[in-house]
């Protein structure tokens, strides 16, 4: 569901549109307590690398 709107993707996975928005809420939320733990001095540190998909 790549580059698809909150609405498209209530509509595609059947559930409310309040859902969608809540989790991606959760999401992000989640996304910055675990950059904020990457960084060092304001400044996102690397990250480890990780093998490539085939």
């Amino acid at each position: 569901m790549t580059n698809e709107r909150p609405n498209g993707c209530a509509e595609i996975l059947g559930v409310p549109i309040g859902t969608v928005m809540s989790r991606l809420s959760r999401g992000k939320a989640q996304l910055r307590v675990r950059l904020a733990a990457k960084a060092v001095d304001g400044r996102v540190v690397e990250f480890p690398q990780t093998k490539a998909r085939a």
